[in-house]
């Protein structure tokens, strides 16, 4: 089974690219997270510049992890489900990749967001 794990708190921020976007968004985004395991809560600045507080499942592997669960402050909809793909470039470094979707002419359109994660 999991073996027991302390809480680890981190503390990071994320540069990001908005790709397929028409609209401009905030590219800096300041982060806080709790991880248990593979439970994992926190908050961000996200990209409309709302404080979104988050909460779901991190599954790593040496270089890569996953991460899956529900997202608050959107103006899309104020609870979304969120997707994060990451790569570990380094001990306080990854590459994240998160499916984005932004409301144009009444319609939702999807987009990519591609970051670079700065843990401290």
């Amino acid at each position: 089974m999991f073996r027991k794990k302390k809480l680890l708190i981190a503390y990071s921020i994320v540069f990001t690219m908005h790709i397929g976007f028409h609209n401009s968004y905030n590219e800096i985004h300041p982060h806080v997270r709790f991880q248990k395991n593979q439970i994992v809560s926190g908050a961000f600045l996200n990209s409309e510049s709302n404080i979104s507080p988050y909460i779901g499942l991190r599954y790593d592997t040496n270089k890569t992890f996953i991460e899956g669960g529900i997202v608050h402050g959107y103006s899309y909809k104020e609870t979304l489900p969120y997707a994060r793909l990451g790569y570990k470039l380094g001990d306080n470094m990854n590459l994240v990749l998160t499916p984005g979707i932004e409301k144009r002419n009444n319609k939702p359109e999807p987009g990519i967001v591609i970051g670079l994660e700065l843990l401290f």
